[in-house]
């Protein structure tokens, strides 16, 4: 596992995690913001030791630059699965638990397409116990075909917009299980 770690070049767990610089957010967001950052880039360590665990460390290719990460909505290169984004789960604050739906994102917060019209190949979604692999095309194909309700986010001066895909749609696209180690 440790080898997989170094060959990753992925920050140990405590590691320094760069937050972007969102002036306008009260501190109360700005906490929020920082949490989710940093559950997002635990998220993908667990993810690439989860994933070299599975399919060796030679699978895993390496980190996206900066620059494909930001601008074209990739996080891992990956062999057999190719450009992969890791979404962390997501915590349904007033429900008190995790969604069991699939988010898709239209719009950034930027009003910049959204990563579900990025260039990553598949879509790894955390689960309890494992990670699903999720064609990006399949996705995309679901929201071109379905009605699902869209939200926002514009009361906190946010321009993104974003569906739920229910999880009963999702399974017959799901490309891979993978398990989690810890």
């Amino acid at each position: 596992m440790a080898a997989c770690l170094v060959r990753c070049r992925m920050p140990p767990t405590g590691g320094k995690v760069t937050m972007l610089n969102f002036t306008n957010l009260k501190p109360n967001q700005m906490k929020k913001f920082q949490e989710c950052e940093e559950r997002g880039e635990a998220a993908h360590i667990q993810f690439v030791q989860d994933y070299c665990a599975k399919y060796g460390v030679l699978a895993y290719q390496g980190k996206a630059s900066e620059s494909d990460d930001i601008h074209n909505h990739f996080d891992l290169i990956t062999y057999p699965h190719g450009n992969i984004d890791v979404k962390s789960r997501r915590y349904l604050k007033r429900r008190g638990e995790y969604a069991t739906d699939y988010i898709f994102e239209i719009k950034n917060v930027k009003g910049e397409k959204g990563w579900g019209y990025g260039m990553a190949d598949n879509i790894a979604y955390e689960q309890e116990d494992c990670w699903h692999v999720v064609s990006l095309k399949g996705l995309q194909k679901l929201v071109a075909d379905n009605n699902y309700e869209q939200h926002d986010r514009s009361q906190y001066d946010r321009d993104d917009l974003f569906v739920w895909i229910p999880a009963n749609d999702v399974q017959p696209i799901i490309i891979d299980s993978i398990p989690k180690t810890t």
